[in-house]
């Protein structure tokens, strides 16, 4: 299930431009649009997925990660969640602290339990964010100031909730258009003084502070 654990297994994560030095993931073993839930599958669903393509591109991807020196944990994939393989969306981590809310999309629900079985198998705290849904593709990091995308999948009810926990933090939530899915698809940060934005993908709503 994963490549290596020791003792100092730790979560932590501080920025989406940090080094990266241990992600998870799950192999697209059985990864297949049996219920369509984006756009992209539309147009895709009469050809479906290449399974075989997509695990030969995955242990590629691996590869490469662990060519750069990133440890890899791997999540045992499941029939049942033939959407697994996005593993950003199941949860995020703030400093050092895993959060793990409930996946919107019922094709999707009980994909959070694996990993916080993983997380209580290694002794790894996390903080449940029950009844809430937001999903980690919409959620990204830049220090102290937090943006999440409101979505199909992260609602403005539970960013309101995130915000109440994290004081600390400046949580923005940015309305955008639901058609590209996550905040990740149309907004990314690169360092701490640039940014890739698509700017047709947002809504007129002004950003909640």
């Amino acid at each position: 299930m994963i490549n290596k654990i020791n003792e100092e297994l730790e979560a932590y994560c501080a920025s989406e431009y940090s080094k990266l030095s241990r992600v998870i993931v799950c192999e697209p073993r059985y990864m297949e649009i049996r219920e369509i839930i984006n756009e992209t599958q539309k147009e895709f669903k009469d050809e479906n997925i290449d399974q075989a393509l997509a695990l030969k591109q995955h242990a590629q991807f691996i590869k490469a990660l662990e060519h750069e020196g990133i440890e890899v944990i791997k999540l045992p994939p499941q029939f049942t969640y033939p959407e697994q393989v996005f593993t950003r969306d199941i949860g995020f981590t703030l400093g050092n602290t895993v959060y793990v809310a409930e996946l919107a999309t019922g094709i999707r629900q009980g994909e959070e339990q694996i990993l916080k079985s993983w997380l209580e198998t290694n002794g790894i705290s996390y903080f449940n964010l029950l009844k809430n849904h937001i999903e980690g593709g919409d959620v990204l990091i830049d220090g102290k100031t937090i943006y999440i995308g409101i979505s199909e999948r992260t609602d403005e009810t539970s960013v309101k909730h995130l915000q109440s926990l994290l004081p600390e933090y400046d949580v923005i939530a940015v309305p955008f258009i639901e058609t590209f899915l996550h905040l990740d698809c149309v907004f990314n940060i690169i360092s701490p003084t640039e940014a890739l934005i698509f700017p047709e993908s947002f809504t007129k709503k002004k950003w909640i502070y």
